[in-house]
């Protein structure tokens, strides 16, 4: 998948590649620091902006469900950033029934 996005185009940090073992809270510090969409199977990082009050990153791509074949995420991800406008400013939740979007809470002096 980091390749397929990479041979798009797509500047792409992986954290297996530059940082394993990083913590979540630090995986979503260095999306928003560096102004990055995060790319994750993780449900952890809706629990941390949500409810924990973290900074969200531009966007947050969540796959809820593990893909049927190793080019679905990549084509699904390729699909959804070429139309980037529409990330930002949400959690996209993929599941084998849709995307759901779910924005971040404006913060009160935005």
């Amino acid at each position: 998948m980091i390749d397929a996005l990479r041979a798009e185009g797509f500047d792409v940090l992986s954290i297996q590649e530059t940082t394993p073992g990083i913590s979540d809270a630090n995986v979503l510090r260095l999306a928003v620091d560096q102004a990055r969409i995060l790319l994750t199977f993780d449900r952890d990082y809706g629990e941390l902006i949500f409810r924990q009050g973290f900074a969200p990153p531009i966007s947050v791509i969540y796959f809820r469900s593990f893909p049927s074949n190793p080019y679905e995420v990549s084509d699904t991800v390729i699909s959804l950033l070429r139309e980037s406008e529409s990330l930002a400013g949400a959690i996209l939740v993929i599941t084998r029934q849709g995307i759901r979007r779910r924005n971040f809470q404006k913060k009160s002096n935005e």
